[in-house]
């Protein structure tokens, strides 16, 4: 019982003496809207602090609005020449990747102005305001050097903060413990003759011509977990304990992940958590004041690895989520725990509210009762999961009315649920066809690897179609191989529904046959080949793409442009991909040897010279020959 108030009251305590900074100019959409990179979350810092309000880690009051900076403060460090620069939109447009047409300058910089405030704020808050740490939802705009902007960083927060600081008379040691993948040219050129500003760093292969320092260390793309903790643990704390530094800034990078799509190292997100635990640590064991920015890593999982870090920091470890599958899972299991199995296998009652085929409704089965969907599902039980799960009400969002719900389940190796619907706006009513997807059971031998148990039970997804009949590809939205028309949007939210009903059904999982990259791509965040050599083929695929747009990566894959140094064409293989539900499962997708074995022929084909090749000219037709005259 002791141990049980004595957490409680220190879980109490570290509440109360962390605040957090965030403005909703963060969310940026400008960028959402026309980057080049796939999966952006852009909406981060809301995500973040939804997460915490709906734990009762925090409420409102932990809660401050990062404040506008004027360019008397942004002065401080950056260049007079340089910040009326960033009234051009070419200027902002090189800074964030945008072409010019697509820049919206206020909005730019007003995000990057409350970041700078964000991290100001937090300073104050450490160092005036009885708080041990301090949380900006946003800044470590690490790029930022104070001639120019580079790398999303228009301002640097953290060179501007420091510079502010000095002016009002703090003149004790900081340290700056940058942990993002990219390489923080901008504290480094602002810092390099300054012995009271110390930068510490591991990141990847360096872009920047800056100077490094000895503390700031370069590790290759392919670092894993293991080799990455090794050196943090080794040369952080003595280069902390030798600096003693009164204040200390964290650059919380999560695009360390294996899978971010500006990253390179092969981190996961237990990884990743011990890596924030660390540095949190030390820092308090220390009595040090601390600053935390979160600086890149804008895919779901790196927002995983951002909750878990602000979860750890409030106290909670208990509820931190190690796992690499938390998107939509702990909502939709919520959802499913109050489904019960009569609702999901009864048939449709007379006069319901739902709309059923005939062939819902009435069955040719002698025996006088319905084939369902897995031996499990109801017609019916379909359409009420579906609805409470929010699918439907997302597509009537869009625009569709009088969906409807279709199954065949006569098949046991090819059942089909079918989801139509009309176009509110249209004046002449039309059935589309908005989803569709063929579903069998399916038994794999299991590889020696897997512990116990006979044969793989898995939920096979045959084929499986979500599409915007009324939708438009644009530039955001380029047409991608296979597609007639743009997607839905409910990706993962369907594909939760799928790992729901594999876990009422007592499967392993599900399996996956990949017809395009892109399709593999998309769900690799919680799909894995169950074939290591298959997954590390397509780990080397995506290393390659990852600067490419996902239109334009899949077409290069579809022309066969993926080729090693000798010219031997290194294509799509649609293998197995599945996602584990079961212990055993994911024991073996979580095993080291499963991990290396991926590795070995991802880093095979990456060391045999695998690259984009050209593609061939078009030949030109010869003009028809001219008949002679006879």
């Amino acid at each position: 019982m002791k141990q049980l108030i004595d957490r409680f009251l220190s879980a109490v305590r570290r509440k109360r003496d962390v605040s957090f900074w965030y403005h909703p100019s963060y969310e940026c959409p400008t960028i959402a809207k026309h980057t080049k990179v796939h999966g952006v979350v852009h909406d981060r810092g809301r995500k973040l602090l939804s997460h915490l309000l709906h734990e009762k880690l925090i409420d409102m009051n932990d809660i401050h609005p990062s404040p506008w900076v004027g360019l008397s403060v942004l002065g401080l460090f950056h260049s007079r020449d340089y910040l009326e620069s960033l009234e051009s939109p070419q200027t902002l447009g090189r800074i964030f990747g945008l072409k010019p047409q697509h820049v919206d300058i206020d909005e730019l910089v007003g995000f990057q102005r409350r970041g700078v405030g964000g991290t100001i704020m937090a300073i104050k808050s450490v160092l005036q305001g009885g708080k041990r740490v301090a949380i900006n939802l946003g800044g470590g705009f690490h790029h930022a050097e104070p001639n120019k902007g580079s790398g999303f960083c228009a301002y640097n927060d953290i060179a501007v903060a420091i510079a502010k600081l000095r002016k009002q008379g703090f003149q004790e040691p900081i340290a700056i413990v940058d942990l993002d993948f990219h390489f923080g040219n901008g504290n480094t050129a602002a810092f390099a003759k300054d012995p009271t500003v110390l930068v510490y760093s591991i990141n990847g292969p360096q872009w920047s011509q800056v100077r490094k320092k000895k503390t700031e260390i370069t590790l290759p793309e392919e670092t894993t977990d293991r080799e990455y903790l090794k050196k943090l643990r080794e040369t952080f704390p003595k280069v902390l304990k030798t600096f003693q530094p009164k204040l200390m800034f964290y650059v919380a990078g999560q695009d360390v992940l294996s899978d971010d799509p500006l990253g390179g190292f092969e981190m996961t997100v237990p990884g990743v958590f011990e890596r924030d635990r660390f540095v949190i640590d030390w820092a308090r064991e220390n009595r040090v004041p601390l600053v935390v920015t979160l600086a890149g890593g804008f895919s779901m999982k790196a927002c995983q690895c951002s909750a878990n870090l602000l979860t750890y920091a409030l106290g909670a470890p208990e509820k931190v989520d190690l796992r690499e599958d938390t998107n939509f899972h702990k909502s939709f299991g919520h959802i499913s725990k109050s489904l019960n199995a009569l609702e999901l296998q009864k048939e449709a009652p007379i006069g319901n509210e739902f709309s059923f085929s005939a062939e819902d409704l009435f069955d040719s089965n002698p025996l006088g009762s319905q084939r369902k969907i897995l031996d499990f599902y109801s017609a019916y039980g379909i359409e009420l999961a579906l609805e409470r799960y929010g699918i439907l009400p997302k597509i009537r969002k869009l625009g569709y009315c009088d969906l409807k719900i279709s199954v065949n389940a006569s098949e046991p190796m090819h059942q089909i649920i079918r989801v139509e619907g009309r176009w509110e706006a249209d004046p002449i009513p039309k059935t589309y066809l908005l989803g569709e997807v063929v579903l069998r059971k399916l038994a794999l031998p299991k590889p020696k690897e897997v512990p116990s148990g006979g044969k793989l039970e898995l939920i096979s997804i045959e084929w499986l179609l979500l599409q915007h009949p009324m939708g438009s590809f644009s530039d955001k939205k380029k047409i991608l191989p296979g597609q007639e028309h743009p997607g839905l949007g409910l990706g993962m939210e369907v594909q939760e529904v799928f790992v729901q009903m594999a876990l009422r059904l007592g499967m392993d999982g599900l399996a996956l046959h990949p017809s395009h990259y892109h399709i593999g791509l998309g769900a690799s965040a919680l799909f894995h080949f169950l074939d290591p050599k298959v997954e590390g083929r397509f780990r080397a695929l995506r290393d390659v793409l990852k600067k490419k747009e996902l239109a334009a990566a899949s077409f290069c894959v579809e022309k066969k442009r993926l080729q090693l140094r000798d010219g031997e064409i290194i294509g799509w293989v649609p293998g197995d991909q599945i996602h584990a539900v079961s212990d055993r499962l994911k024991a073996y997708f979580n095993s080291p040897e499963y991990e290396a074995a991926v590795l070995k022929e991802k880093y095979r084909l990456l060391k045999e010279g695998l690259h984009i090749a050209r593609e061939p000219k078009r030949l030109r037709k010869a003009p028809p020959r001219k008949k002679l005259a006879s």
